[in-house]
């Protein structure tokens, strides 16, 4: 077996490793910050139980922001049974005036009646306007709806999927290896110019690749690129990645022309090649990676004669 497929299946068992230990990490501290919320609501719902069994009401000689922060808090949870936009709430010498739509009169005198029933407001003066249709998008619904994608990213996701992606997820991994290790190979500032030129979505498929591919600032031929690659992309499909390297990168130059010359100027040669011809520079290093079952090696440059 070629030394780099082996580096390269180490390579993925490494980060598939890694990345197992972040979920489970993420997953414990969602467990802990869950248990703790249930901690505090169930300290809360005692207490508030036990203030109630002995007769007492909180203090209605309040200041309006108290007051106001009192009506927000006993709105909040009628809001979300409701299913309502939030309300607004202001309270000028003791009176609450609401201010929002909702969904018909029934709803606003539910609302009406709860901000009146807070200790220390002594009327409510409600602007709450029936006006909200059966076909309106609901709070619930809002927060499912997953944003659409961008025309670059979708554009960048069919140019994994036409190097022979297998589907969605597949397809933006591997698309998103290429762009982060690509990006990860340009200065600072070059690399914040060609990114300024993507939507945030596009942008953050080339967020900073692992830790352990910090050395791509020294790679400086297509081998150790593809290499970097399918490490990034955790597969140890080659061909699958080569011919995602030269989809994707011909994808990015085309949603960045105005940076293509400067892109070319910090490139080594190897790689600015890739990013001009794309096509012309994975078939050469494949057929020379096929033939020797290692990277191609870098022409060394002439060094200069000295001067008689």
């Amino acid at each position: 077996m070629p030394i780099a497929a082996v580096a390269v299946m180490l390579a993925v068992v490494v980060a598939s490793a890694v990345r197992l230990y972040r979920r489970a990490r993420r997953a414990a501290n969602r467990l802990g910050r869950w248990w703790q919320r249930r901690r505090h609501h169930a300290q809360g719902v005692a207490r508030g139980r036990g203030y109630r069994r002995l007769g007492m009401r909180p203090d209605s000689d309040v200041d309006d922001r108290t007051l106001a922060d009192r009506v927000r808090s006993t709105l909040g949870p009628l809001e979300k049974r409701l299913d309502v936009p939030r309300v607004h709430v202001q309270v000028v010498d003791k009176v609450a005036a609401l201010h929002g739509d909702v969904t018909d009169d029934q709803v606003a005198r539910r609302l009406e009646a709860a901000a009146a029933a807070v200790p220390g407001v002594r009327a409510v003066a409600t602007q709450l306007h029936p006006g909200l249709l059966a076909s309106d998008t609901k709070p619930s619904q809002g927060r499912h709806t997953p944003s659409a994608r961008s025309p670059a990213m979708v554009r960048l996701i069919d140019a994994a999927r036409d190097a022979g992606a297998d589907d969605d997820e597949e397809a933006e991994r591997l698309a998103g290896a290429v762009v982060s290790c690509f990006a990860a190979r340009l200065p600072p500032s070059e690399r914040a110019h060609v990114l300024g030129h993507l939507p945030r979505d596009a942008r953050r498929l080339a967020s900073s690749p692992p830790r352990w591919l910090a050395g791509l600032r020294h790679v400086r031929d297509m081998g150790e690129f593809v290499l970097a690659v399918a490490s990034a992309a955790e597969t140890t499909d080659l061909a699958l990645v080569e011919a995602g390297v030269a989809k994707v990168i011909a994808a990015l130059r085309a949603l960045v022309p105005e940076e293509g010359a400067d892109v070319a100027a910090v490139l080594p040669r190897r790689l600015r090649q890739l990013w001009g011809d794309p096509a012309g520079v994975i078939g050469q290093d494949s057929s020379r990676r096929s033939s020797t079952g290692t990277s191609p090696p870098i022409p060394s440059e002439p060094s200069p004669q000295p001067t008689l």
